[in-house]
């Protein structure tokens, strides 16, 4: 991470640098580089691997904030966050009742399978006690069985989620929840550059080939991009996969008639997202037959009428 620092300084007039990443992201030796270089950062923070005066006080309801307004039931049905020193580091914790649900809804889920496979076989050796499996009590001897106690302590987690901000003191938790926020839109640029337009993995067996499957990728990924902000701006908000199951829906079957070398297209219909996105880049889509002029012609891909 310091040479990749170095050569950005080096390419770019920085005034100021904040690292954003995920609890995984950075190791602690980095986190250790960027401090003594005095460069703020904004980490996940993995709450159940922290000391346990910590742990405490983020189950605690003490000094829990609403996010609009103090003393508000509505603001606090829409989450809350609070504020937690730790060696001179900031710990903020945030709750979201659809973060609880989900959590809750994936949990019941996984101790329903649990259920199952409990009625199949209560043998030990065929249970692991990785993921879901922390859910199950092992006794030296015995059937496996649930453990209702480390379920009950599993669901105080629920909807909550924790950064660790290091630095950036001049700004308000509500800020460093914003820019954290941003590293999960630079995460959805990499799937939708690795998933929808298929940047990787790449079958291309010269550097040159290469770099231009990948040239084009970007490309398109500037276009999809350029595409969905105006989008937004006319209020049609659409997913990539969204926009490109539109465009591929549209199509045009030629038809060439049996006694006279006439042709004709007929255009598929058209929904009324395609017509947007269509007419977002000043195109229309008319989807009455007509006749194709003479010229050139391809024998693949017609049909005779």
């Amino acid at each position: 991470m310091e040479a990749a620092l170095k050569a950005l300084e080096g390419r770019f007039d920085v005034a100021r640098v904040t690292f954003v990443a995920d609890a995984a992201m950075l190791s602690k030796d980095n986190q250790q580089m960027l401090q003594n270089k005095g460069l703020p950062y904004i980490l996940g923070y993995r709450m159940k691997s922290a000391p346990a005066a910590v742990k405490a006080n983020i189950l605690s309801p003490e000094g829990r904030q609403p996010w609009a307004g103090h003393g508000s039931e509505e603001a606090t049905e829409k989450g809350w966050y609070k504020v937690i020193d730790q060696e001179g580091a900031r710990v903020i914790v945030t709750w979201s009742p659809t973060r609880a649900r989900n959590d809750a809804h994936k949990r019941d889920k996984a101790i329903e399978k649990l259920h199952k496979k409990l009625k199949r076989s209560r043998k030990p050796g065929s249970f692991s006690s990785r993921g879901y499996g922390r859910f199950l009590a092992f006794p030296d001897s015995g059937d496996v069985t649930l453990d209702d106690a480390k379920i009950k302590a599993a669901a105080q987690w629920d909807g909550l989620h924790a950064i660790v901000v290091h630095g950036a003191d001049e700004l308000e938790a509500q800020d460093v929840i914003a820019r954290y926020h941003q590293l999960w839109e630079i995460e959805a640029c990499f799937r939708t550059n690795k998933h929808d337009l298929k940047i990787r993995p790449i079958y291309h067996w010269s550097p040159r080939r290469v770099r231009a499957h990948i040239a084009i990728c970007y490309m398109a990924f500037c276009c999809l991009q350029h595409l969905r902000k105006h989008l937004d701006l006319l209020g049609h908000p659409m997913s990539p996969a969204r926009i490109r199951n539109e465009l591929n829906a549209l199509q045009l079957s030629i038809l060439r008639h049996k006694g006279t070398p006439d042709r004709y297209g007929m255009p598929s219909h058209a929904t009324v997202d395609a017509r947007r996105i269509l007419t977002c880049v000043g195109l229309t889509w008319n989807e009455a037959p007509f006749k194709i002029p003479p010229g050139r012609t391809r024998k693949t891909g017609q049909t005779k009428a």
